[in-house]
């Protein structure tokens, strides 16, 4: 919960620069923060969101919509939704969440984006796949594991104030 752009923060036996931060507000009444990593030459993901409470942590790496279906593009275009089942590298994935709502990067001056989101977990919960259609602006994937917020740890600020 203490991150935030600018911060450190070290995530298996790495450490990680945090250089932006998205912050997702839901049609239901909920939101998500999403803060993009970077350490050398990888980027991540995490996204923190509070469920009864309970914060929870997913560690996204992006991949290539093409790589879960070619044909998966056209269909959400065609039917403003993908299908119930998706198959990537020989697992299946259940939809189970699907979001509307308005994205904002926080610490620029960008307005609100509308963003559309499904979200598919595997057979054990653990694994997911999250699809995000911002319209005329693209379509983005992501896999996706749920891990501890205990697994992030020494979160600093890069530079002192002062």
């Amino acid at each position: 919960e203490n991150l935030a752009k600018g911060f450190m923060v070290d995530y298996n036996f790495k450490t990680w620069d945090v250089i932006s931060e998205i912050q997702f507000d839901w049609q239901s009444g909920d939101s998500d923060r999403c803060f993009k990593l970077a350490s050398d030459t990888k980027t991540m993901i995490v996204n923190l969101r509070k469920d009864s409470g309970h914060l929870d942590a997913v560690h996204f790496e992006p991949i290539s919509l093409f790589a879960i279906d070619p044909k998966l593009e056209a269909e959400i275009k065609m039917r403003n939704k993908p299908g119930n089942v998706i198959y990537y590298k020989d697992d299946t994935y259940y939809r189970e969440t699907s979001k509307n709502g308005l994205f904002f990067v926080l610490n620029i001056a960008s307005p609100a984006k509308k963003v559309a989101v499904w979200e598919y977990f595997d057979e054990s919960r653990n694994q997911l796949i999250r699809i995000e259609n911002y319209g005329k602006e693209g379509i983005k994937s992501f896999i996706g594991k749920i891990v501890s917020p205990l697994d992030f740890s020494e979160i600093l600020p890069i530079k002192s104030e002062g």
